[in-house]
């Protein structure tokens, strides 16, 4: 079977939304969901993803559908902060190495963040801790950007006195502020991904 857009080329992928068959230049992996989509459905998902949070791949795959939205926040969050610093406080800009980390940060946020909502669908709660997502959920846990070499995100669970279970980089500032989110106005605070 080939690529219908490409007849010379061999269909090797299968699109998530319509499962077409299509070459690799056509079914690319969509930049959110990790998984080949035709260029006919990337414009209607990521419409969806944009409306309502949700997209006919992660219902197929169980996932609950606020993971969208809450991947689709965290990446504003993460932009939000970048545009902020590069066109607001331009004596403050990131630098491209900035830039960079904030977002494989996103890319983070959004891998860990699906681990953790595809747990919580099937074991009617979230983990106590990151490892417990290793290797069912995640190969390994991604590295944190603004950390250390070989330092990986950081996880709160559910607590009283800090509050709701909140996924986290140490940011900029490299300290461990607790999930603590990032002030523009002290500089201080970690880059936090609200699970719940």
């Amino acid at each position: 079977m080939n690529c219908p857009n490409h007849p010379e080329l061999p269909a090797s992928e299968r699109c998530t939304v319509c499962a077409g068959y299509f070459c690799g230049d056509c079914a690319p992996p969509h930049r959110f969901l990790e998984e080949p989509v035709c260029p006919t459905c990337t414009p209607e998902l990521t419409r969806q993803l944009m409306t309502t949070g949700s997209s006919p791949s992660k219902e197929r795959r169980g996932v609950a559908p606020r993971a969208g939205v809450l991947f689709l926040g965290a990446a504003l969050l993460a932009l939000g902060s970048v545009l902020v610093s590069k066109v607001v406080l331009p004596g403050l800009g990131a630098g491209v190495d900035e830039v960079q980390r904030e977002a494989l940060l996103v890319a983070a946020f959004a891998q860990v963040g699906e681990a953790l909502e595809r747990h919580h669908t099937e074991h009617g709660s979230y983990p106590s801790a990151l490892e417990s997502l290793v290797p069912t959920k995640l190969s390994s846990l991604p590295e944190d950007p603004w950390g250390p070499p070989g330092a990986t995100l950081l996880y709160r669970a559910a607590n009283d006195e800090l509050g709701p279970i909140v996924l986290y980089s140490v940011g900029p500032d490299g300290v461990d502020d607790g999930g603590v989110g990032y002030s523009l106005v002290t500089g201080r605070g970690d880059r936090i991904y609200p699970v719940r």
